[in-house]
């Protein structure tokens, strides 16, 4: 409708029909779907699978208790975490631009821009791997560390887990991100992560 809208809007101011018939319509509304996510159930069972792979663990245990956007955990940087308080600000996502090049630019909104206290075992878990870090990035390429991760490379490998444990394939996120899930849920989602796979 838009794009028919603006298209007619051209025609009229150049004289090329006298009204835009769009003006009097209302435009269709958009119907969203909701973000397919797995359930407690199937969180057990992917949970199960990347415990056993030493590299992607710690990227989907972060994902699954912060509910950060896959390119915002991919932009992270060790001066983004604040180790003693536990606190990981968000101030990048990353993305590929026209050309496949990858680049760091800023969240999707202002409101992106944030400040997360991470649960204890996410802090645990980051202090950990900075110990035996060598890259500036938290999760960085593992054939070339001085470069982050790719979003789709951990995309690819969300398919993957997802195939190998029989979870379904239409799965996009592991659960909501933090724009529209709530601070109780992810709680409540760590506590239990915590409980069934102590640190």
């Amino acid at each position: 409708h838009t794009t028919l809208h603006h298209v007619l809007k051209t025609a009229r101011d150049q004289g090329l029909i006298p009204v835009n018939p769009a003006d009097g319509v209302e435009p269709p509304k958009v119907i969203r779907q909701p973000m397919k996510i797995l359930n407690e159930e199937q969180l057990d069972t992917f949970m199960d699978v990347i415990q056993k792979d030493a590299i992607w663990y710690d990227f989907f245990y972060t994902e699954l208790t912060t509910g950060l956007r896959r390119g915002e955990i991919c932009g992270l940087m060790w001066s983004d975490f604040d180790e003693h308080n536990g606190i990981l600000k968000i101030n990048r996502t990353l993305h590929r631009e026209k050309g496949g090049r990858l680049v760091a630019g800023d969240t999707k909104t202002y409101a992106g821009t944030r400040k997360i206290v991470l649960p204890p075992s996410t802090a645990e878990l980051l202090r950990e791997r900075k110990c035996k870090s060598f890259s500036l990035w938290i999760f960085y390429d593992p054939l070339r560390p001085e470069a982050p991760l790719n979003p789709d490379s951990a995309y690819r490998q969300l398919k993957k887990f997802l195939a190998e444990a029989g979870l379904p394939q239409d799965c996009v996120a592991l659960v909501e991100d933090t724009s529209r899930e709530s601070a109780k849920e992810l709680r409540n989602l760590t506590a239990y992560l915590d409980v069934r796979i102590p640190r």
